[in-house]
């Protein structure tokens, strides 16, 4: 996922396009998350995505 701000922004990072990141409107509008998430950038969706796809634990 790529949350940076207020617009989507694609880092020149080899690979990455082919991987076809969200950008954080599409993180917001899934319906499913996967099992694997990598957040890049700390921006307010970015915090707030990585939070919602965090696994829940079981209470201790």
């Amino acid at each position: 996922m790529i949350a940076v701000g207020s617009g989507a922004a694609m880092p020149s990072i080899p690979g990455l396009a082919e991987a076809r990141p969200w950008t954080s409107r599409d993180a917001t509008t899934t319906e499913t998350i996967p099992a694997r998430v990598i957040v890049l950038g700390g921006g307010v969706v970015g915090v707030e995505m990585a939070e919602a796809c965090r696994p829940i634990s079981p209470p201790r």
